[in-house]
């Protein structure tokens, strides 16, 4: 007697794909934190190091756990009030994100860095929203000025930071720098 086959599900497919999608984060989160760091759950305004830049416009934050047991607290934060600009080619926007990614490596290398929070405190990703300084800059600004990112300000954003911020775009847009530049 012989046995017809019946096909996989499509559903059973994707359940197991998606089960070794867990697995595999599973794998990687535990083999990308030591036990002696945390990812916070809250972030709260003060100094922290940078552990990386992600992207363009993120940053990878750590500190030492204020708790005083010798964890290491760490997050992951984007910057408020700037973002991507839309509508470049892909070349052009990977371009953009480069040199972004770049100058705040710059900005933010091997110094201690100072957050301030505002009413948006989480993006839809989870990811934190913050004002980043360095040194006095204000890191969200400098992008702008530079022409590296576009405004991205939200009702209830602070009224006194997004003047300072829509100046600096202003002044890249009037210069042409970045994504106002001509050729771009």
């Amino acid at each position: 007697m012989r046995r017809i086959r019946r096909p996989v599900p499509p559903a059973a497919l994707w359940v197991s794909g998606l089960l070794v999608l867990i697995a595999a984060r599973a794998v990687y989160l535990s083999a990308t934190h030591s036990e002696s760091e945390t990812s916070v759950e809250f972030l709260v305004e003060g100094d922290y190091d940078v552990e990386a830049v992600t992207g363009g416009y993120g940053l990878i934050l750590r500190r030492a756990s204020p708790n005083g047991d010798g964890t290491l607290e760490r997050a992951r934060v984007r910057l408020l009030g700037v973002r991507a600009p839309p509508g470049l080619a892909e070349r052009e926007a990977a371009e953009i994100a480069g040199q972004s990614a770049v100058m705040l490596e710059r900005m933010v290398g091997g110094k201690s860095i100072q957050v301030r929070l505002d009413r948006r405190r989480i993006d839809r990703d989870g990811v934190f929203l913050a004002y980043v300084s360095a040194d006095g800059m204000l890191l969200n600004e400098a992008l702008l000025r530079a022409g590296l990112a576009r405004l991205a300000l939200s009702e209830g954003d602070s009224q006194s930071v997004g003047r300072q911020l829509r100046k600096a775009e202003a002044e890249a847009r009037q210069a042409g720098r970045g994504i106002w530049k001509p050729t771009f």
